[in-house]
């Protein structure tokens, strides 16, 4: 198998992704969903990342396809995994707005129709928090879309021990200029205090110490 075969075998998730959920939902005559797709391995290819990458990327495509019967929109939470990381810069405080910024110019550009373009949009809004009423409810189950979506980001925490530390190196080599204990501190203030239900990939609320 070359080099960039294996490369296609890796990301095979994603590519489904891309070309059944979002490609296959907007103007098939356009060439920018072509651009776009290779803007947007570009970007997740790039030597910095460690963690939020095009394997990340593929990973969180694989889940997708868990829970995407449960989904009531599909594209709109297809969009919103591929764009919330698309620029990542743990040092500027408005990245996630330039994200916002890049999938309205997609959006305009591929055709996307209005519902699933707002619907987009508020996803990447909510992750800036990751916070919805049902997270911060003992006993509550999210069963929107908003909730699937952000439960995505969290499913390394159920991982099985060495997995986990494989991602949590990753994830700590992405904040390589903080000192151990300003990184350490950074993630017991962002983590959330829930434990994982990774079989129907929702938050259980556990009240925790910080």
């Amino acid at each position: 198998m070359s080099g960039e075969e294996g490369e296609a075998a890796e990301r095979q998730d994603l590519e489904r992704l891309w070309k059944q959920e979002i490609a296959a939902n907007v103007d098939s005559e356009s060439t920018a969903i072509f651009d776009w797709w290779a803007r947007l391995t570009a970007q997740y290819a790039e030597n910095a990342r460690t963690y939020f990458n095009l394997e990340f990327l593929d990973n969180k495509a694989k889940w997708f396809y868990e829970i995407k019967d449960e989904l009531k929109s599909p594209t709109a939470v297809a969009c919103a995994i591929i764009f919330q990381y698309f620029e990542y810069e743990p040092q500027s405080e408005d990245w996630r707005e330039k994200n916002s910024e890049h999938f309205k110019e997609f959006a305009t550009e591929v055709q996307l129709d209005d519902d699933k373009t707002r619907t987009t949009i508020e996803l990447l809004d909510a992750s800036k928090t990751s916070i919805t009423e049902e997270h911060q409810s003992e006993g509550a189950y999210g069963s929107e879309d908003i909730h699937f979506f952000l439960d995505l980001d969290m499913v390394y925490l159920g991982a099985d021990a060495p997995e986990y530390r494989a991602q949590s190196d990753k994830m700590r080599q992405e904040y390589s200029f903080l000192r151990s204990d300003q990184y350490n501190t950074s993630q017991i203030k962002d983590t959330p205090k829930f434990s994982i239900d990774t079989q129907h990939l929702r938050y259980i609320y556990i009240p925790r110490e910080i």
